[in-house]
């Protein structure tokens, strides 16, 4: 596969014309209502540029491939409009019935909708990539979506924009597919383009037992070292003028949401998220997201 981006991000694009009619399909025979798919659109984007397109309103679904649980996809009920107004359209779709707001039977309903969706893409995987994917752990959310945590440490990923078309007089709800490149390249690749000489994999192998062995042992003459791990709440930009008012009894109102996960850093770089929980008289947290390990030495010594 060729390595330049712009004929890469071409690539990953011909590859939702052959995805995405087989999961319309699926979700046809799931639902009883005709569905039809057009081509999505694909954007590349930089990590640092994801956290700001995600709407921690959105309803989503996080998943990985079994046999990569470091590599996350994301999808979002997430449009160009309000979500709640995105998740409205897809209930109507559903059900035939447009409801006024989303209560407990709407909520059980966007469960199901990922439930059916992440079955008719996973199928549809199999037959169009190069993996036979079984599904890895889930995560299904209504609100305070973040990226996760390999998303945001990849150098770039891909921004898929799908509308999902309901009916003969379609009723259209969105949804977004956020995923790394590196792991979008790996679906694509065909079988046998990365194969080589058994000789030369039993040399591969070999040569990496070998690194591997020093790798461990010159990780053991660093574990003592202390590295200073911080804890990362939120961020808001302020105007000088509005730092020099600052006085006792001021509040910072931050740019992330009441029950939001928040950042552990290491060497300024995320490693995981987790919940601020209360240890006897000092706050602590609990881990509830966490890089591989290979990523969080990576990034420590970055």
């Amino acid at each position: 596969m060729s390595t330049n981006p712009e004929e890469q991000t071409t690539a990953f694009m011909e590859f939702q014309s052959q995805l995405w009619p087989e999961i319309a399909d699926a979700l046809s025979g799931q639902t009883g209502v005709e569905v039809a798919i057009p081509t999505p659109t694909v954007a590349l984007v930089s990590s640092e540029e994801l956290a700001s397109r995600i709407s921690s309103q959105a309803p989503y679904l996080r998943t990985t491939l079994a046999e990569n649980p470091d590599e996350s996809h994301l999808f979002l009920l997430q449009g160009d409009g309000p979500p709640t107004e995105n998740v409205l359209n897809l209930m109507e779709a559903l059900v035939g019935v447009r409801p006024k707001e989303i209560g407990e039977e709407e909520t059980g309903n966007i469960g199901k909708f990922f439930e059916g969706f992440m079955a008719a893409f996973f199928a549809s995987l199999a037959e169009n990539s190069n993996v036979a994917p079984a599904p890895g752990p889930k995560d299904i959310g209504l609100d305070n979506c973040a990226a996760p945590v390999d998303l945001l440490a990849s150098d770039d990923v891909y921004w898929v924009e799908i509308r999902l078309q309901y009916g003969k007089q379609p009723i259209t709800a969105q949804l977004v597919w956020v995923i790394s490149t590196s792991t979008a390249h790996r679906l694509m690749a065909m079988p046998g383009e990365n194969s080589i000489d058994l000789t030369e994999e039993l040399q591969q192998n070999a040569s990496q037992t070998t690194v591997s062995k020093s790798f461990d042992s010159n990780i053991d003459l660093l574990l003592d070292i202390p590295l200073e791990v911080t804890v990362e709440l939120g961020q808001v930009e302020m105007v000088i003028k509005d730092i020099l008012d600052l006085g006792p009894g001021s509040v910072v109102e931050l740019m992330s949401s009441a029950g939001e996960p928040v950042e552990v850093k290491v060497n300024g770089r995320l490693i995981a998220r987790g919940e601020v929980v209360v240890v006897d008289d000092n706050f602590g947290v609990r881990i509830v997201e966490v890089a591989s390990k290979a990523e969080r030495i990576e990034r420590m010594g970055a």
